[in-house]
């Protein structure tokens, strides 16, 4: 015990802030702090630790949570934050960088959309697309605009109807009623 200045040592003879425990500690019971210092990288805030944190139940934070680990993520197990887990959400989701998906993507109710002039949806490596399984109608772009599907084009369906106002066919060869 440090009289002079206020201080308690456990397993340390010179404490040098009033709990001073050199050793491991235990609890039964809660474990609260009334300081309110702010968090401003690993080492600020009202609880500092030089190792890690385990917790066997939920952890709620009340504001921010920022990771200052800038480690990239190059699958499931790598990167600065890793879950075991799902991840549910309320509000927005935003991703600075590219975001791999090695699972499907379920869009339920809302768009997939862009602010770039040309999007992508998929790459070099799709050798095939299925787009509206179940969908009965499907509409593709503008109608002010221009379509251009590169390839043959296979059309099955009992009725295939064009609505313009010109028709322009640049092949020199039509087959009707082949089967």
């Amino acid at each position: 015990i440090d009289a002079v200045n206020g201080r308690v040592g456990v397993n340390n003879t010179s404490p040098t802030v009033a709990l001073d425990v050199t050793g491991a500690g235990k609890f039964s019971g809660i474990v609260s702090t009334t300081d309110t210092t702010e968090a401003t990288n690993s080492a600020t805030g009202s609880i500092i630790t030089a190792g890690g944190v385990g917790i066997a139940k939920k952890l709620h934070v009340g504001g921010t949570i920022s990771v200052d680990n800038g480690d990239n993520a190059t699958s499931t197990t790598t990167g600065s934050i890793q879950t075991d887990g799902g991840v549910g959400m309320v509000k927005d989701l935003f991703v600075g960088g590219q975001a791999t998906i090695t699972g499907d993507v379920a869009v339920n109710g809302g768009d997939l959309t862009t602010t770039a002039g040309t999007g992508n949806l998929f790459n070099t490596t799709a050798t095939t697309v299925n787009i509206g399984g179940a969908a009965t109608t499907m509409s593709i772009g503008n109608s002010a605009g221009t379509v251009t599907i590169p390839g043959n084009l296979t059309v099955n369906g009992t009725t295939t109807t064009i609505n313009s106002t010109t028709l322009l066919v640049k092949d020199k060869n039509i087959e009707m009623g082949v089967v």
